[in-house]
């Protein structure tokens, strides 16, 4: 498998992966109003420096992908952002062999490049073996307000 950043043509692949992702999680079903909302923030955000993507691919078909969004944080001199990995997505067909695994190390070893100290992500149960493979330790201090609730 080859693990590569993301470019700006590979936005339609990507879309179809966060697309099955998001089905196979429950939300709703990639209509075209989201699927066109994944398109468009790709084409802003892959070429901006606060964004970058990774895929695994075999045979150029993407099987794996993982992205990074970078946060500044104000007054900080050295350490000047956080680093938040979302969609982190193995096609049902591609699970089990590392995929997910050698683009997180990849998404990881960018990560180390930057100005971040820390990098945060969300998981469910059944991938949090995943992650801690990669080096993240599980926290409790993740909180969360749905704004749209009263």
């Amino acid at each position: 498998m080859l693990v590569r950043r993301a470019q700006l043509a590979d936005a339609p692949a990507l879309v179809a992966c966060w697309a099955q992702m998001f089905s196979e999680l429950g939300a709703a079903a990639a209509d075209a109003e989201l699927l066109r909302g994944f398109r468009d923030y790709l084409i802003r955000k892959l070429p901006a420096p606060d964004f970058a993507a990774w895929l695994g691919e075999a045979e150029g078909e993407v099987l794996s992908t993982a992205s990074l969004i970078l946060y500044e944080i104000p007054g900080r001199a050295t350490i000047t952002h956080e680093a938040y990995a979302i969609n982190v997505f193995t096609v049902r067909g591609a699970r089990g062999r590392g995929l997910a695994r050698q683009v997180m190390r990849a998404l990881v070893a960018h990560a180390r490049t930057l100005p971040v100290r820390k990098l945060w992500l969300r998981t469910s149960p059944q991938a949090r073996t995943l992650y801690e493979r990669v080096g993240f330790t599980p926290r409790s201090e993740l909180m969360e307000l749905d704004l749209r609730k009263p």
